[in-house]
């Protein structure tokens, strides 16, 4: 109650009722109007269905601080509890909610992985990034679609986790290509368990780009060392499923809650500017046309092109200028970093690689990102 009442935020609180043996959820907050349409969504999409809710007022003595407080009692229902425990899943319910409530993460379906299979917020962030990437790159099926196709088989969801950490967690180097190997044969093994095609498809996907995948930003920190607001990744291009041609040597992908981008590289050396972009749907198909336009441009330059996008999907008013502005600056300064920690710096004759980064590529020093459009 004195977090509730001092940072101004709810609070949630999971158990489990000793009379009735009921999942309960008990969110505390400041007593604002706070309307049911707000926060049912939230509990539902982590995998809940709501039986009835109970509402409480109370005045509350904090210290020397009177406070009026409101609860609400939520009897909750889990879809499932096949592959997780309560105990293994109160502490991940609570902080997505938390997260889910200020914004720092979406809500949508895939929050259902935390009861499914007791991922956690990062985790969950981790494959909505893979997701969103995907729709860039022509999987060709809504965000709804894939989302139910993953909470649906949230088992090999919960492996191709696995998979990505295996392959990139910089403190469990060893037995690193064993693991790996191991990991995505299970997930093969798992998918011929799989009599949907598309649904089938969609997961290989997510396996074969995560293989595909050389570098990511995911367990990197700020000067703080907390976790980045935004997630990167890197991929070699040709090894990711059914992309449209031509094929970039390398990509990288940017996402946060507020922004998306992405910048294609023709090859190791290429020069080519970043966009501003409008096309929140399929921004990559825009942007590969224009690093096509670039390789031809830069023929008697240098060796080929590079063009990078971004978008800004922070909610503002679209008459106000200055709002647009702020967000847009924001959002590239967000893509900027994410393709810069993904990006060897050097120190004299020295080329150092980004620190706690798995590198499966060769060294790369060379990035160019001059502004363009915006």
């Amino acid at each position: 109650l004195q977090k509730v009442v001092k940072r101004g935020m709810p609070s949630f609180q999971l158990f489990i009722s000793t009379s009735s043996g009921r999942w309960h959820l008990k969110m505390y907050a400041p007593a604002t109007d706070i309307a049911l349409s707000d926060i049912l969504p939230m509990i539902e999409n982590l995998g809940f269905k709501v039986r009835d809710v109970v509402p409480y007022r109370i005045n509350a003595h904090i210290g020397e601080v009177q406070a009026k407080l409101l609860i609400r009692d939520f009897s909750l229902e889990p879809y499932t509890t096949a592959h997780s425990t309560f105990e293994g899943i109160k502490p991940l319910v609570e902080e997505a909610l938390s997260a889910v409530w200020s914004g720092e993460i979406a809500n949508d379906k895939l929050g259902a992985l935390t009861t499914l299979v007791g991922l956690n917020t990062r985790q969950v962030i981790l494959i909505r990034a893979y997701q969103c990437y995907a729709k860039q790159a022509g999987l060709g099926y809504s965000d709804s679609y894939v989302a139910a196709a993953l909470c649906k088989h949230a088992a090999i969801t919960a492996l191709l986790v696995r998979l990505f950490e295996a392959r990139f967690d910089p403190f469990s180097p060893k037995d690193r290509e064993a693991r790996v190997a191991a990991l995505y044969t299970e997930i093969t093994t798992a998918l011929a368990n799989v009599d949907n095609l598309t649904e089938d498809k969609i997961l290989r996907f997510f396996a074969d780009t995560i293989q595909a995948s050389v570098r990511t930003n995911y367990y990197q920190t700020d000067n703080k060392g907390k976790q980045k607001p935004y997630l990167s990744f890197k991929l070699e291009s040709r090894l990711v499923p059914n992309l449209p041609l031509p094929h970039p040597w390398r990509e990288i992908f940017v996402y946060s809650i507020t922004t998306e981008g992405i910048h294609l590289r023709g090859g190791k050396v290429a020069r080519g500017g970043l966009r501003w972009s409008d096309r929140h749907e399929d921004f990559r198909t825009e942007v590969l046309g224009l690093m096509k336009a670039q390789i031809v441009k830069n023929t008697v330059i240098v060796p080929t092109g590079s063009k990078g996008g971004f978008v800004v999907k922070t909610a503002h008013d679209i008459n106000d200028r200055d709002a647009r502005l702020k967000a847009g600056i924001a959002s590239y300064q967000q893509f900027l970093s994410g393709l810069l920690d993904l990006t060897d710096n050097r120190v004299g004759t020295e080329i150092i690689a980004p620190v706690n980064t798995v590198c499966y590529d060769e060294e790369d020093p060379y990035l160019v990102v001059a502004a363009d459009k915006g």
